[in-house]
């Protein structure tokens, strides 16, 4: 887990958004795997994770009587808007009643405000703060992938073995793809 956030952090240094931006979205993916692996529907395991660890430590709070316009739902909305189909419009009907889209600026004074049914992000502060949460919850846990390290392997026959630290090896045939 430690190459994710690491790489999240590298590319918050340098600015490279839409890199930041991917690999922010992904770490509750990855920790709520950890967190709940009896939860099979992602959806709801990461919607989860995001409401339990990473509202907590977001830079910006809502005052007294007024919840997070992002909560894990919506996250994981763009989540699914921006890694499947590179937008920031959300889908589903219950989501867009409260945000349709999110605008991600370079202005912290603008993070976290909604016009209309646009929501409004910094998105320097909002990959910090997920690398914040992410840092935050594996910090005393063991992560099992801390550093993912692939070998393949090329076989003679056109196989390819792939060897997993942890989990061993996986032998996958070759093909034409026809």
């Amino acid at each position: 887990m430690n190459h994710l956030l690491d790489s999240l952090a590298t590319c918050i240094e340098t600015q490279n958004w839409s890199a930041a931006l991917a690999l922010a979205l992904m770490v509750p993916d990855a920790l709520s795997k950890l967190a709940y692996p009896e939860e099979i529907k992602v959806g709801v395991r990461y919607a989860r994770w995001f409401d339990e660890f990473a509202l907590p430590v977001f830079s910006v709070q809502p005052q007294a009587g007024f919840q997070h316009l992002l909560d894990g739902a919506v996250c994981y909305a763009l989540r699914c808007a921006y890694l499947h189909s590179a937008t920031t419009e959300l889908e589903g009907k219950i989501i867009r009643q409260r945000v349709a889209k999110i605008r991600f600026t370079q202005t912290p004074g603008v993070h976290s405000n909604q016009f209309g049914d646009i929501l409004f992000l910094d998105i320097g502060t909002f990959c910090a703060d997920l690398l914040q949460a992410g840092r935050a919850y594996s910090q005393d846990r063991p992560m099992p992938f801390s550093d993912v390290e692939l070998v393949l392997l090329p076989n003679k026959n056109g196989s390819v073995t792939v060897t997993i630290p942890g989990l061993g090896r996986v032998m996958f045939s070759g093909g034409t793809g026809e």
